[in-house]
């Protein structure tokens, strides 16, 4: 009989705990976005990194609801340049009009608006991500396989993202709007690989 009585206590706890949202929320020192553009045709290119300002997942038991995240675009780092002088100069431009805009752009935006788990048992929690991408004041939508892992304290996410930058107005030097220029065409796709880490609140 006492038996019965806990278990009559402490299953809708568990159905409640089962069945409400969970918060995480991203910890940046410990999470890492690299970043990698080309020239065009492939030959060469730069490396670098850019760091989140904030960001948040929700979770309802196996599902994913929402995630939000602030990037700081004050931020972009280069890391391939091997004298200092170079560096300082190839991250000035990157910030400048010609492509980020940062002094009046300071932050990118991406807001997760669905998640669709993959249920692939060769990738366990693969995610296909939907969501909306804002740079430069305008916004975009984007999709994109991602690997989420959650425990009672903690996240991880990872994923590699490919974004045409053209759509959010940065075309300097764009192979496919300048198509005219024969020597030092910039690809249009910018690659993000992201390593994230979150706890639970």
């Amino acid at each position: 009989m006492r038996l019965f009585c806990l278990i009559i206590y402490w299953f809708p706890l568990y159905v409640y705990a089962q069945d409400s949202e969970k918060r995480y929320e991203l910890l940046p020192p410990e999470s890492k976005v690299l970043w990698h553009g080309e020239n065009a045709g492939g030959m060469g290119g730069h490396d670098g990194t850019l760091q989140l300002a904030s960001g948040k997942l929700v979770t309802k038991g196996t599902d994913l609801l929402k995630g939000d995240f602030v990037l700081d675009m004050t931020t972009i780092r280069n890391t391939d340049q091997k004298d200092e002088k170079s560096q300082r100069d190839l991250e000035a431009h990157l910030k400048n009009a010609d492509f980020f805009e940062v002094d009046k752009y300071p932050n990118a935006f991406f807001s997760i608006t669905k998640a669709l788990p993959l249920h692939d048992p060769l990738k366990p929690n693969q995610y296909m991500i939907t969501g909306f991408l804002g740079i430069k004041g305008i916004t975009n939508s984007i999709t994109f396989p991602a690997t989420i892992t959650t425990t009672r304290t903690a996240a991880k996410a990872t994923a590699v993202i490919t974004i045409d930058r053209t759509k959010w107005n940065v075309t300097f030097q764009s192979k496919t709007i300048f198509s005219a220029i024969k020597n030092g065409a910039l690809a249009d796709e910018i690659k993000l690989t992201l390593d994230l880490a979150f706890i639970a609140r």
